[in-house]
């Protein structure tokens, strides 16, 4: 389970003493009427030069040194993938031996009438730049010119998490008795301390504001496993909740239609569902009858049925290949699982069904793994596993099975594909080796590796090691 580290904090902190872009005059203030209030940055140009919303304020603060402001132009809509929309606000904070700065951002302004401590602001951050602090840090102002009038309310910690990792976050503001009406997001500088980590950067997107629920929206809904017919899932828990609230549908669906399971611990497991079928997973809580937004929707499918029947041939030519050997989503066939632990954006979906009758064995298409030494390229490639379906455990016993394929290497390296078992296709670390197999250069052969293993280990992976 992923868990956001929230840290209050309580002294005021240097904000907005240069304004990159001015509100537009003819925006006029958020009343209760307007909420909720939603900007996902898609009606919007993007790029260095682009401006975000114009009811927006954005600018950066120098802390030492000189900065070429009006050349970095922090933060502005930037192409990216993130959650279903293609344009993101991408922030900077950077510590440097010679000079320091932060970017911020502020929602248009709030009308007088409105009390900020009723509110909740929910958005999306996603990671993709390598040795970075990843802090947000969120809070209000009473003015955008004025830089002492910020109010730091919630300090978001994802600097544990990893690259490309997408965040729902959920900031509310009960504790906040000022009078600022600017919602303000920051990227704050790296400590000066460091000497490591320069940046502080990320992705924001679907921004949404509202009147908070009696009782807090979740927060780190995770599915831990799925099986067939069942899933398991977890999340934070609040000491000021009675119960939770899980419903599950497939994707998009209205909770309206559905009957939710109630449990009482941030846990659940869920059967009854359909083998090999995608779904949603959202979380409610109740706090005395309360009850909550549901929490950012989970994706997840559930595993195909066992194989039954031997011998069981994969050829990856039902599968649509992609012609290209970069690849940022994966393929493989549905009732495949795979893991990437690499940090490099253009490889993140490897391995891959790929495209290229000159490359596969027969046919047009093959499965694709790239690894490297770490950072080699610029690019992080470190093991990358693929997990075939799982071997039905009432019919056949892993320790007389084995596996066969055809493979050849790239180039002139040597390359090595580690072949095992995993009682758990969601956890590397129940990766137990079989056998490491040495890849030759030049054209396809044919390679088997059998199994002695304890029986209940029955999905086979198969791993390129960097």
């Amino acid at each position: 389970m992923k868990n956001f580290i929230h840290c209050l904090l309580v002294l005021a902190a240097l904000l907005l003493p240069r304004v990159a872009q001015a509100q537009d005059t003819t925006c006029s203030p958020l009343s209760y009427r307007e909420l909720p209030y939603f900007e996902d940055f898609e009606s919007y140009d993007y790029g260095r030069n682009s401006a975000i919303s114009p009811c927006w304020y954005k600018g950066m603060t120098v802390l030492s040194g000189t900065v070429n402001v009006d050349a970095l132009n922090y933060p502005y809509p930037e192409r990216v993938n993130i959650g279903n929309d293609t344009v993101g606000l991408w922030f900077v904070g950077y510590q440097g031996p010679s000079s320091s700065y932060f970017s911020w951002a502020a929602l248009p302004r709030l009308d007088d009438s409105v009390d900020v401590a009723t509110l909740e602001l929910f958005f999306l951050v996603k990671l993709s730049y390598y040795q970075t602090a990843n802090l947000v840090v969120v809070g209000v102002a009473d003015s955008v010119t004025n830089d002492s009038s910020f109010v730091p309310v919630d300090t978001i910690d994802l600097s544990a998490e990893p690259v490309n990792s997408l965040h729902p976050v959920y900031v509310t503001f009960e504790n906040y008795t000022g009078n600022g009406k600017y919602i303000v997001f920051k990227a704050p500088a790296p400590p000066a301390d460091s000497t490591s980590v320069r940046n502080n950067a990320f992705y924001l997107d679907n921004v949404t504001l509202r009147v908070a629920a009696g009782c807090r929206t979740t927060q780190g809904v995770v599915v831990t496993r799925t099986t067939a017919d069942s899933v398991f899932a977890v999340w934070s828990g609040d000491n000021d909740v009675d119960s939770w609230l899980v419903y599950i549908g497939t994707p998009g669906f209205d909770i309206d239609t559905v009957t939710p399971e109630y449990v009482s611990g941030n846990n659940a497991g869920i059967g009854n569902l359909n083998s090999n079928t995608e779904y949603e997973l959202l979380v409610a809580a109740s706090c005395s009858g309360n009850e909550g937004y549901t929490s950012y929707p989970v994706q997840f499918h559930t595993l195909c049925d066992p194989i039954d029947t031997l011998p069981f041939v994969e050829n990856f030519e039902s599968t649509t290949g992609t012609p290209y050997t970069s690849a940022a989503v994966n393929n493989l066939p549905s009732c495949w699982l795979y893991h990437n632990t690499g940090s490099s954006t253009l490889y993140s979906g490897y391995p891959i069904v790929y495209s290229d009758s000159a490359s596969s064995h027969s046919g047009s298409n093959s499965m694709r793994f790239c690894t490297s030494a770490q950072g080699a390229s610029g690019n992080d490639l470190s093991d990358q596993y693929a997990i075939m379906p799982l071997v039905n455990p009432t019919r056949y016993t892993m320790s007389n099975l084995k596996v066969s394929f055809w493979a050849r290497n790239y180039g002139n390296v040597i390359s090595h594909v580690v072949v095992g078992v995993m009682s758990n296709p969601y956890d590397t670390s129940s990766f137990v080796p079989v056998d490491t197999v040495q890849i030759e250069a030049g054209p396809y052969r044919l390679y088997a590796v059998g199994f002695k293993l304890r029986s209940e280990e029955r999905r086979v992976g198969k791993e390129c090691r960097s």
